[in-house]
């Protein structure tokens, strides 16, 4: 997995830590990360994007969307997806998730099992 599309589509206080966390966790495997440009102008300066470019669009040269949020913004970023047949992970940074299963305390486990080819993909989630 080299290319990598994030979307969220809200911005609460506790998902500044999950955003850092991720873009970490993807800048410490020499991802290219890309997140869609309206997530950008939410985030603004709160944390450091320097290492991460934008989208409007996805193409098949990406490998991987993860979805910050909940059930809600993983069913807008898959229209993202259409059917380019990209995987989503979906990162809960709500109370309930149903699609987004992926607790934000579970991230360096969760990459480092994606990053080592031990997930597998269904319709309901990711890892």
């Amino acid at each position: 997995m080299n290319k990598i599309a994030i979307y969220g589509q809200y911005l609460q206080e506790d998902s500044l830590s999950t955003i850092a966390s991720v873009l970490k966790q993807l800048h410490l495997r020499d991802c290219d990360v890309y997140m869609e440009q309206d997530y950008v102008s939410l985030i603004g300066d709160k944390i450091d994007l320097n290492m991460a470019g934008t989208f409007k669009s996805l193409d098949t040269s990406f490998d991987l969307m993860i979805s910050i949020g909940g059930d809600g913004t993983i069913l807008r970023a898959v229209s993202y997806i259409g059917k380019l047949n990209i995987p989503v992970m979906g990162i809960n940074t709500g109370r309930l998730g149903f699609l987004a299963t992926l607790q934000s305390e579970e991230l360096e486990l969760a990459f480092t099992l994606l990053f080592n080819k031990k997930y597998r993909l269904s319709k309901r989630s990711l890892i």
